[in-house]
């Protein structure tokens, strides 16, 4: 999965030049803690993204809460 991951982060950084720096510094690890941040900001329930993310606290919960918009997918910012 890892490798894939690089590869995939390659590709969007030659299509996508001006993301470059951020792009860069995306590590696989970051999915979880956005997958965890998009529950939390699309429910404004901290309890969904605690189910999302298989914590037994809260305050594990919300260390994982980390933007306060949902980011966009590359191919949706192209449109």
């Amino acid at each position: 999965m890892r490798d894939r991951f690089a590869k995939l982060k390659l590709i969007a950084i030659a299509k996508n030049p001006d993301l470059k720096e951020e792009l860069s510094t995306c590590q696989f690890r970051d999915l979880r803690a956005k997958s965890g941040t998009d529950t939390f900001l699309q429910s404004d329930d901290p309890e969904a993204a605690q189910r999302q993310l298989g914590h037994t606290s809260q305050s594990m919960t919300k260390r994982y809460i980390r933007k306060d918009k949902i980011l966009l997918p590359l191919d949706e910012l192209r449109k």
